[in-house]
């Protein structure tokens, strides 16, 4: 997958980014998941199949996102189906957006509704339903180095008349980006002589957890694989044939080390994120602020609350409508320096309740805080 004419400048693959300076905020996911849509529809174009994507095949120049080389280092492109491309695509989405699932993402409904639509599938949207949805003025920083020139446009995707509302998929409700929370996304909205990663500690935040003021008990280095942490066997067992076989993506941070591991199933996907903190770190205010996040969320057959005897201060959401579609859960858990959040959708309602589609979470965050220890 060759890249532009022009674009020779130094790039930067998305996750290192997204290591050093935090997730993106929502213009910044918007204008990435139309970019790479656009690459992808591209490709197609000339003739080429398929692909599942994932953060390490996306390099960011000063001048926008684009695709990696294929056959590079970061390009390890695996021939997928359509639904399941569009799938790997708003994965990498949620992923730039700092969450495990859309649900957690500090975003417009319409925003997380379309990346869950991407991610659920049956059938899903289709790329071009991706660009017409996502496209939007694109920001003017993306690296360090001041203002630079906005993303090229692409080839064409289609009639597109101006001043013309773009059809939305059936489901997905539209929706402009929601102003971004303060002081998570400052790394990505100040100018460039003030361009940092900024870590706010407040008094007292060591000890805001029950055992935070403890040892860290967990060690980074034995942290190398999260698909391998899970029991996969029970959550393949319910999705079904893989079509983006799980992959584990490895951010080795100075003050942390996060795991992340994405797939993708006939009827269902996964994501789960495994995070360990360095001594001298810690980890308890990104955890307290995205369980504010998943357990803020609503919608129609969401419910979330803690959950004893798992860790400290877990939590959960579940997704259930009762009317046969989409259901899914989500568990998080922190244990002195080791923070683990779970999420697992299927397409159809196989007739579990609520508890039942919680314990599948729970358990495999048990999985992982018993490999670990």
């Amino acid at each position: 997958m060759s890249r532009p004419s022009g674009t020779d400048e130094p790039a930067v693959r998305l996750d290192d980014l997204i290591m050093r300076h935090g997730p993106m905020p929502e213009p910044h996911v918007r204008t990435l998941g139309a970019t790479l849509a656009r690459a992808l529809s591209a490709a197609h174009a000339l003739g080429r199949g398929f692909v599942a994507i994932r953060p390490a095949d996306v390099e960011v120049t000063a001048a926008g996102p684009r695709l990696a080389e294929s056959g590079g280092a970061a390009g390890r492109f695996t021939e997928v189906t359509a639904a399941a491309e569009v799938a790997s695509l708003a994965l990498v989405l949620v992923f730039a957006g700092g969450a495990a699932a859309p649900e957690a993402l500090p975003f417009s409904a319409g925003t997380r509704e379309l990346l869950r639509a991407c991610i659920s599938g049956n059938p899903g949207p289709t790329l071009d339903e991706v660009i017409r949805l996502l496209d939007s003025p694109p920001p003017e920083i993306w690296l360090p180095g001041g203002p630079v020139a906005a993303t090229s446009p692409g080839p064409p995707t289609g009639p597109d008349p101006a001043g013309a509302e773009p059809a939305v998929p059936q489901g997905v409700p539209t929706g402009t980006p929601t102003p971004t929370p303060p002081g998570r996304r400052l790394p990505w909205i100040v100018t460039a002589a003030c361009w940092a990663v900024i870590l706010v500690v407040t008094a007292g935040t060591a000890v805001a957890l029950a055992g935070r003021d403890g040892p860290h008990v967990y060690d980074p280095a034995a942290a190398t694989d999260a698909c391998a942490l899970l029991d996969l066997a029970p959550l393949e067992k319910l999705a079904g044939k893989t079509t983006m076989p799980p992959d584990n993506t490895v951010l080795d941070h100075p003050d942390y080390k996060t795991l992340l591991c994405f797939g993708a199933y006939e009827h269902g996907s996964l994501s789960a994120d495994v995070e360990v903190a360095r001594a001298g770190s810690d980890n308890a205010s990104r955890y307290r602020t995205h369980k504010l996040v998943v357990t803020g969320t609503s919608g129609e057959g969401i419910t979330s609350g803690t959950r004893p005897g798992l860790g400290e201060n877990a939590f959960y959401s579940v997704t259930k409508s009762g009317k046969g579609d989409m259901v899914g859960c989500n568990v998080g858990f922190i244990d002195a320096n080791l923070t683990f959040d779970i999420r697992f959708d299927l397409h159809d309602d196989p007739g579990m309740s609520r508890e039942e589609l919680i314990d599948l979470c729970a358990q495999q965050s048990r999985r992982v805080m018993e490999r670990l220890r």
